[in-house]
């Protein structure tokens, strides 16, 4: 196998550049990718429990919680109590709603020019690639893979 190290590296990079152009770019309208992320997740599936959208984002419940609570200060998101206080299901709110056709169109335009020199079979691969990567974590920390202290002599 190739030695991926690289890759790695190259994909966290991308990753937290993404994040740190989005950022500036649309900080001004009171907008960041992780509340974007949170946006689409509830878009996509409905009013969710924050514990199931930890899971899926793959977030700590204290980072979720405290992008939870600027997203409802922000008037972003509710909270509902669910079948149990200590539930909450979470909820967009008709702002948010209404603003997610023009957050749509102006994230298009951030983010087309991103792939603008690369082929559509090109980008289907890259996802295919990290859609293989993600479900592969996901089972190796569901099936207790090699966790970082049992690596230190590996490497």
């Amino acid at each position: 196998m190739k030695d991926t190290k690289q890759f790695i590296h190259l994909l966290h990079l991308a990753s937290r550049q993404f994040s740190k152009s989005f950022n500036d770019h649309f900080a001004p309208a009171g907008l960041y990718a992780a509340q974007w992320t949170i946006i689409r997740y509830l878009a996509k599936n409905g009013p969710s429990s924050q514990v199931a959208m930890s899971q899926y984002l793959g977030v700590e419940a204290p980072t979720m919680t405290r992008t939870l609570s600027r997203m409802e200060n922000a008037g972003f998101i509710k909270r509902i109590e669910g079948k149990d206080r200590r539930e909450k299901i979470i909820t967009l709110t008709n702002l948010t709603i209404s603003k997610i056709p023009d957050w749509d169109r102006e994230i298009s335009q951030f983010e087309n020019p991103l792939f603008g020199p690369l082929t559509v079979s090109e980008v289907e691969t890259a996802e295919k690639v990290l859609q293989t990567l993600i479900l592969n974590l996901k089972q190796q920390d569901h099936t207790g893979g090699v966790k970082h202290e049992e690596r230190n002599d590996m490497d």
